[in-house]
């Protein structure tokens, strides 16, 4: 299982190197507008994308690594709420695109990126090798897929190709995600519309929640859009790429943690806030040492990587950062979450940072430009991560081990402890 999430991890890792180098790649190539432009839909289509999925991938693999799963019943339950909700938003979001009065270049880009919507059901395959730990074979998933669809963009952008034809092999990539991930999967469905529908009572919690965190951290750009231009979106995208390319590692270092968390709480559950705390702590470490290098030298690295052209995106990225240490809290906060059936304050949090944000952005960008979309930024990530677990009863000590994480990167000895060959060996 070692090995597996090593695997992983350098996938994460290759994965989160080559989106930095294509974004660099698109965007010197480009130019600010037609990078801001895709942005913009990629912004889009997540929203959709976030709603078509229920916000369930992590809850799929909690369910699956129970002992008292019925497997079957479970899949076939999480499969065809996955296909009705793809299904249906896949309408919704054609609907809305043909009524908009975008501009033709802009509907095309979230046409195309679009088709990975309906294609969300099969992602309970991959859920299902996540319960099993099976990370070797989904690290060599991913990566077949990543090496595919990056040389068709290679392709695309040595031979001149337009904006589109990238959409098209951004989407590739999660059509070979899903394909492989299906290959040789010997998986049988059983449907029991009770438990279809148990699943879609948590799946409502779980959808306002990921929906607010996808426009929490998403509606920024299609607002910068709309206010102040495509070009301004191109230019606060730079700095939004290379802070958020960190995000996949800390998923995946969540993600691979959920199974044995899971097991551990079912079985051991006095020494489940020990190893939870312990997780916290670490990734609270490492996303410190990221955002001082980058508060330090990331405006620096703006222009080195992305040119002139992207100057008025640079200051941003040494501020932009610091939403880092708060995102981190976020996912783990889903683990903790889940164990204790705490989906509803878990979705509440998530929306009055969205309408925090949300409201944010109004007011600062018009006044303060990209500066106030980093401010709304900032406050919101830190209020629906952190400081609103205060206010539950529920959550308080979840908001105190919280705490107890971030107080843990001023103190020498627990870096001593956590990241020793002798304890970690």
């Amino acid at each position: 299982m070692k090995i597996g999430k090593i695997a992983l991890l350098f996938e994460k890792i290759t994965r989160m190197a080559f989106s930095v180098l294509f974004s660099i790649w698109i965007a010197r190539s480009m130019g600010a507008e037609v990078y801001g432009e895709l942005l913009f839909a990629l912004s889009a289509v997540s929203i959709v994308l976030t709603m078509a999925g229920l916000g369930m991938d992590h809850y799929m693999v909690q369910v699956l690594s129970l002992k008292n799963s019925d497997e079957t019943t479970d899949l076939g339950a999480l499969f065809t709420l996955k296909l009705l909700s793809g299904t249906f938003f896949s309408i919704v979001g054609y609907i809305i695109l043909y009524f908009s009065n975008w501009e033709e270049s802009r509907i095309n880009l979230c046409l195309v990126l679009g088709i990975q919507v309906p294609l969300l059901c099969l992602s309970v395959f991959q859920a299902k090798l996540k319960s099993r730990e099976y990370f070797t074979r989904i690290a060599v998933i991913q990566l077949m897929a990543l090496f595919i669809s990056s040389a068709v963009k290679i392709a695309i952008l040595m031979n001149g190709g337009g904006v589109v034809y990238l959409a098209w092999a951004i989407s590739l990539d999660m059509v070979l995600i899903t394909r492989f991930s299906v290959y040789g999967s010997k998986i049988h469905f059983l449907w029991n519309w009770s438990v279809i529908r148990i699943h879609f009572k948590r799946g409502l919690f779980l959808l306002v929640g990921a929906l607010s965190a996808i426009l929490y951290m998403r509606v920024d750009q299609i607002m910068i859009a709309e206010i102040l231009g495509s070009e301004s979106t191109g230019h606060y995208g730079v700095a939004v790429r290379l802070v958020d390319s960190w995000i996949p590692l800390l998923s995946i270092l969540v993600s691979t943690a959920l199974p044995s968390l899971t097991k551990r709480f079912s079985e051991y559950p006095e020494s489940f806030r020990e190893h939870f705390i312990k997780l916290m702590s670490r990734l609270m470490k490492i996303c410190f040492l990221i955002s001082v290098v980058y508060f330090f030298y990331g405006s620096q690295l703006v222009l080195f990587i992305y040119g002139n052209e992207y100057s008025p995106g640079a200051p941003l990225c040494a501020l932009l950062i610091w939403s880092l240490p708060f995102v981190m809290l976020s996912h783990t906060s889903w683990t903790y979450y889940l164990q204790y059936n705490l989906y509803l304050i878990g979705s509440i949090r998530l929306f009055i940072g969205a309408v925090l944000n949300i409201g944010l952005n109004i007011m600062l960008i018009q006044s303060h430009g990209l500066v106030g979309c980093v401010i709304a930024t900032l406050i919101s990530y830190s209020v629906s991560s952190f400081f609103i677990h205060a206010l539950f009863s529920k959550t308080r000590e979840l908001f105190f081990m919280q705490f107890r994480g971030i107080l843990n990167v001023c103190s020498p000895s627990t870096w001593i402890s956590e990241f020793s060959w002798k304890q970690n060996g």
